[in-house]
């Protein structure tokens, strides 16, 4: 009885159906329907294909399922090959070491001028009871003893900021060299400011201790390698093949 009240309530939705046999539109209720219209639209359907690379000939198209996780990460596995690389190249090639700073001339100065020094403001003469050579280095405008050219007016270090000499106190030798367009005391580049190997992540320089060349390769995604780290991949490659 409470069913036939909550019915009389709520009575059952009407839909229009069009009667695909007499071409007529005809009234039912949704109940009524067993099971809901067959649309054939070509659509690819689970039935179509029960294995993977196979495909039902009434298929508009061949079409393969997707492969599972452990599938996947296997072929990716063993589609690991060879790492390929562009020629070798000296270390040479992408640090040159110099030793002199380019465009730089010292010169002894005329007494009568009474030049000064733009960085300690002292005359530029002889006093060798201070360290003073009495040669004198122009840079601009501006004239320096060479002394105090060398501690603070040459070009710095891209790194440590000090000038590109020698600087005993540092342990810095005064050999430098470009990278990237960036000076750098080989010092400051071979142990902090250089590219790393992106196999063993020691910078890209002559290492004989540790039987380090310096010799370098490119790799597909632009990393660089030493040549004997990718000898030592290029090994293991070959004993998993095996």
């Amino acid at each position: 009885q409470q069913q036939q009240q909550q019915q009389q309530r709520y009575p059952p939705s009407q839909c229009v159906v069009p009667n695909t046999t007499e071409g007529q539109f005809s009234q039912m209720r949704v109940s009524d329907i067993s099971q809901p219209p067959q649309y054939n639209s070509g659509l690819y359907t689970p039935e179509h294909s029960t294995q993977r690379g196979t495909a039902d000939t009434q298929s508009p198209s061949n079409f393969d399922l997707p492969p599972g996780y452990e599938e996947a990460l296997a072929d990716a596995l063993g589609k690991e090959s060879t790492p390929h690389a562009l020629p070798k190249h000296h270390f040479s090639e992408m640090f040159e070491q110099k030793s002199t700073i380019p465009n730089m001339t010292h010169f002894t100065p005329n007494p009568k001028e009474k030049l000064r020094c733009a960085s300690c403001f002292d005359p530029i003469v002889q006093d060798l009871a201070h360290g003073f050579s009495g040669l004198a280095v122009a840079k601009g405008m501006s004239k320096y003893h060479l002394e105090c050219y060398e501690k603070s007016a040459a070009p710095p270090c891209a790194y440590c900021g000090r000038t590109l000499f020698s600087h005993p106190e540092v342990n810095l030798s005064g050999i430098w060299g470009e990278y990237r367009g960036r000076n750098y005391h080989v010092e400051c580049y071979q142990y902090y400011a250089g590219p790393r190997c992106c196999s063993c992540f020691n910078i890209i320089f002559a290492d004989p201790t540790n039987h380090i060349s310096g010799a370098w390769r490119s790799l597909e995604d632009h990393s660089l390698i030493h040549e004997e780290c990718f000898q030592r991949r290029l090994q293991l490659k070959r004993e998993q093949n095996e």
